[in-house]
């Protein structure tokens, strides 16, 4: 099989929007999922990175179980991050 597709995960503040592109960069096929956010106190806002790796899965899943395409033919795979955001994780990664 041929790789010629472009796999992205986009990591929103609400939900991560997962997209498969063509080797044009023509959008094959798009999926997102959602993800919760803790507001202790006014001015706060916390999420959890597990929530981000549950969306991924998710909408992954979903935007391949559609047939617009086959998961094997990814060539690349890009992700993008929140705008000023900022994950501070242990030296386990937790």
């Amino acid at each position: 099989m041929q790789h010629t597709t472009i796999l992205t995960f986009d990591i929103g503040t609400t939900g991560l929007k997962c997209s498969l592109f063509d080797s044009s960069c023509t959008e094959i096929a798009s999926a997102v999922a959602g993800y919760p956010t803790a507001l202790p106190q006014p001015g706060w806002a916390e999420q959890h990175p597990a929530d981000y790796w549950d969306a991924a899965v998710r909408a992954c899943r979903q935007l391949f179980s559609g047939g617009a395409a086959d998961p094997r033919g990814v060539a690349v795979i890009g992700f993008s991050g929140q705008m000023n955001g900022c994950l501070a994780v242990d030296a386990a990664g937790v």
